[in-house]
């Protein structure tokens, strides 16, 4: 591919682009018309190949597309067409996820096909390569390999940590988002040939799906489950993969869904405190509370979740409560304790209906507490419980 080709010959083109460039400039003072035209050729040769490295995922996509269709007599090009068009359409689903959780998939996709009975991901040089064999079974291909290379990318440094099963259901969650946008009958066969049959007769396996399915459709699968998880895997990464960490693993997908699952009005406490997992998570929800107390409850709730002990705390909020939220995190970004604060916006699908909705991610750093002198015990402001209501449209 041009991209590697051109990564691993720096040298070479800098060799041919700064003679280039000294024959150009002598030129201009020879022939300056001339020295013109190839400049301007040579700025939007720059320009298109800008455009083709940036969005490289829909080159290989559609290269691949084209090549298949005229190459189809050939086994070798329709294998290459094959194996550009899945590149594609897989990197192109990593990219769209590392934008919402960048190092969430750090490595892109190589597909090949090879003799073997295979479909197998293995690391490369900086990559992950997937092996397939048959190339005229497009749907299973596109199936089998986006579920290897998920398996084998997704959160690499928290596998361990997090434990086979939620990982599995994490990766199933993954792939489906990866198929829907690539090729509904890959979608089909992953769903009838390989998700079905994984989860039959494993009753923990369905109910971490469905819990996932729910913090997924809430658009909080990538923005809070896999940062605090890639998160982990970088704090523990080395360490034994205790059965008490995956167990809290386990019970943090667990109070996750529940948290989405809230409805508008309901209380609770939203802190998820354990050894190795400090979350919180504030729900700008009520919407007359919302227009009459404005951001003072939520302000309120935050702060009693940094109180509390949570080193990541989380604001959430849908349709007119999203401007609201941008409030209560900058209200809060003035405590000495956040370290960073990062906002994302995105569309969830309710009741058939796109709506607006924000997750702000306040990084807290947790200081030692003073040993000299009693303290009182703090209570919960009761303005802090109802700040913790499901966000409403």
């Amino acid at each position: 591919m041009f991209r590697e080709w051109l990564l691993g010959h720096k040298k070479l083109v800098l060799a041919v682009s700064i003679p280039a460039a000294v024959l150009l400039t002598v030129a201009t003072f020879v022939a300056p018309i001339l020295t013109a035209v190839v400049g301007a050729l040579g700025a939007w040769t720059l320009v298109i190949a800008a455009v083709v490295w940036e969005q490289w995922d829909r080159v290989e996509k559609n290269g691949g597309r084209v090549l298949g269709a005229l190459s189809y007599l050939t086994g070798h090009g329709k294998r290459v067409a094959i194996s550009a068009e899945m590149q594609g359409l897989i990197n192109g689903a990593r990219n769209d996820l590392h934008d919402e959780v960048p190092g969430v998939m750090p490595l892109p996709a190589r597909v090949r096909f090879v003799r073997d009975d295979a479909d197998l991901a293995a690391l490369g040089d900086g990559e992950v390569v997937i092996s397939l064999k048959n190339p005229r079974q497009h749907a299973e291909n596109t199936a089998r390999a986006t579920m290897a290379y998920v398996a084998a990318a997704a959160v690499r440094p928290a596998r361990p940590y997090v434990g086979r099963t939620v990982m599995t259901g994490i990766d199933f969650s993954l792939t489906k988002k990866f198929l829907r946008r690539a090729d509904a009958h890959a979608l089909d066969f992953f769903l009838t040939e390989i998700w079905a049959p994984t989860i039959e007769g494993q009753p923990d396996l369905q109910d971490i799906c469905d819990q996932i399915e729910r913090i997924d459709n809430r658009g909080v699968l990538t923005r809070i489950l896999l940062a605090e998880f890639l998160e982990l895997g970088r704090r523990l990464w080395g360490r034994n993969p205790s059965p008490a960490v995956q167990s809290e693993a386990r019970e943090f997908v667990g109070y996750l869904a529940k948290t989405v699952d809230k409805q508008p009005g309901e209380h609770g406490t939203l802190e998820f405190i354990r050894e190795h997992l400090q979350v919180g998570a504030v729900l700008v929800g009520e919407r007359e509370r919302a227009e009459q107390e404005g951001a003072r409850p939520y302000v309120a709730a935050g702060l009693w979740a940094m109180r509390a002990g949570c080193t990541s705390v989380y604001l959430l909020g849908r349709g007119a409560r999203c401007a609201l939220v941008r409030e209560v995190a900058a209200q809060l970004e003035k405590d000495g304790r956040v370290r960073a604060v990062d906002v994302a916006e995105y569309v969830v699908q309710m009741t058939e209906k796109p709506i607006a909705a924000i997750c702000a991610h306040l990084t807290v750093e947790q200081r030692p507490r003073p040993s000299h002198g009693r303290r009182s015990e703090r209570r919960r402001p009761a303005q802090a419980k109802g700040a913790n209501a499901n966000p409403a449209a």
